[in-house]
C-alpha cells in the first residue's frame, strides 16, 4: 500500500464530506435537488440543440 500524495488526500476528504452532506439532507430535499439538476440539464440540451440548428443561445 502506497502512501497518498497530498492531492489525493484532498480529494479524499473533498469526497467524504460531500457524501456526510448528502446522507445529513432529507429525503424530500434530495428529491428537490434530483429535480432541479435535471430542468438543469434539460435547460443545456435545449440550447445545445439550438446552438447546432444554428441559432443563438
Amino acid at each position: 500500500m502506497r502512501d497518498l500524495t497530498e492531492q489525493e488526500a484532498i480529494e479524499q476528504a473533498d469526497s467524504i464530506w460531500l457524501d456526510c452532506l448528502q446522507a445529513s439532507k432529507s429525503d424530500s430535499r434530495r428529491l428537490g435537488d434530483l429535480e432541479a439538476s435535471s430542468l438543469d440539464q434539460d435547460d443545456a440540451l435545449a440550447e445545445i440543440y439550438q446552438l447546432l440548428a444554428g441559432g443563438e443561445a
